[in-house]
Order: structure tokens, then sequence, then C-alpha cells
């Protein structure tokens, strides 16, 4: 899965009409809305379609899957490039050491760039990842690109 996180100009964003889900922003601040474009790549029937079809599901809970957007199991459904255009609210969570009783400043990780330093923080069972009230959920746009499979 390839992820590429850009802000779209105001004339690329999606309108209110062109969303995928019931659970939408203002259409005025939809221009502000940071846009991850998702590639998804695999062999037939490895679950591309599906995955789109759950994070539509996240997006917004009273969405029934479309069944004709996923395969039988036996060959690929997908036959060509769909987009998919997706508003939703993503929460936002601290990393917590619970020995400690404290945040973890994942900045601090991030600027080093150290794969050590990611492999001790990933290996501590000592942490939780728990929702940040006080920074709340932040509106986001995720375009999935859907493939056929790849065989």
């Amino acid at each position: 899965m390839l992820v590429d996180n850009q802000q779209l100009p105001a004339a690329s964003a999606p309108s209110v009409a062109q969303q995928s889900t019931a659970n939408q922003s203002p259409s005025s601040a939809l221009n502000a809305l940071p846009v991850y474009n998702i590639l998804l790549l695999g062999p037939t029937q490895a679950g591309k379609s599906s995955f789109i079809e759950c994070v539509k599901k996240y997006a917004d809970p009273s969405y029934i899957p479309n069944k004709a957007h996923i395969g039988d199991g036996n060959e690929s459904h997908t036959q060509d490039l769909r987009v998919e255009t997706i508003t939703t609210k993503i929460p936002s969570y601290k990393l917590y050491d619970l020995e400690d009783s404290r945040e973890i400043d994942i900045s601090r990780f991030i600027a080093e760039k150290s794969e050590s330093a990611f492999k001790k923080l990933l290996g501590n069972d000592d942490l939780e990842l728990l929702p940040d009230e006080a920074k709340g959920s932040t509106f986001v746009q995720f375009r999935l690109f859907d493939t056929p499979g790849l065989d």
C-alpha cells in the first residue's frame, strides 16, 4: 500500500455532492482538509475493494457495503482503476507510558529518524495508545485508488 499525504489546491477538492459518505463537513471547509492519497495494489482477491468498503463503513456507520464492489473469491471484480473519496473524522491519540505515568513525545523519535529508537519504542510493553481528548478529532479526506488484481 502506497500512501501520499498532500494538500490539494482548492479547485481539486471535491464538492460535498461528490463525497462517498454521509459523515461530511460543510463544503467551505473541504478546501482546508488534509488529503491522503492511498494507492491499493495487490493480487486478485487480496481485499483491496473490501478494504475500501470497510473505510466507508468506518466513515459512516450507517453505510451498507456495496457487494457489487467486492469479488466472489475466485476472480478479479475490479476491471479498471476506481477512485473513492471519503471524508471522515479521525480521532487524535497520544502514546502513554504506563510505567512512568507520562505521555511519550513521539515527535522526538520522528526527528531522530532512528530505526533502533523506533524498535525500542515499539518493543516496550508498558506503552498504551489513548485518545487525546485535548486535541479531539480532525476531519480528513482519503482518496483511495482501487486497482485490478496484479496477477
